[in-house]
């Protein structure tokens, strides 16, 4: 998700933000249904991976790092539900194409928590990795 973001934040929303405002509305739905078919079970996925690394956490994760790779889950969910897609509503209903900026604005939190979860990730991989190799 995190590459995802980048990408939401640095193409994709910069290309909405090009459109008409009279085109706006017909895209901001199409965008909803489209990322929410696409990305939707993506993030399922990735909160599965995350309570089963909680469940039964890999030789050498921590507890702690697990529960923190949750939380960022969790913090990008919520920034989701109560600010992105309540703005995504909005644009879908014609509303200001101002909501754009905002959207933008507000869009850097989640390309932060998911960044950070995708380092995390990242960096259990290698753990885990160098961890398995160095015990066989």
């Amino acid at each position: 998700m995190g590459a995802a973001l980048w990408f939401v934040q640095l193409v994709h929303y910069p290309r909405l933000a090009a459109l008409r405002s009279t085109e706006l509305p017909a895209r901001a739905e199409d965008n909803i249904r489209r990322t929410s078919l696409l990305l939707g079970p993506v993030m399922l996925l990735e909160l599965a991976c995350s309570l089963a690394i909680i469940a039964r956490p890999p030789v050498g994760v921590s507890p702690a790092a697990a529960w923190f790779g949750l939380a960022l889950l969790a913090g990008a969910w919520l920034s989701t539900a109560f600010v992105q897609f309540p703005i995504h509503l909005r644009l879908a209903r014609g509303g200001d194409p101002g909501e754009l900026r905002r959207l933008l604005r507000t869009n850097r939190l989640r390309v932060a928590l998911w960044s950070a979860r995708a380092t995390l990730g990242l960096w259990l991989l290698v753990t885990h990795r160098t961890l398995g190799i160095m015990a066989a």
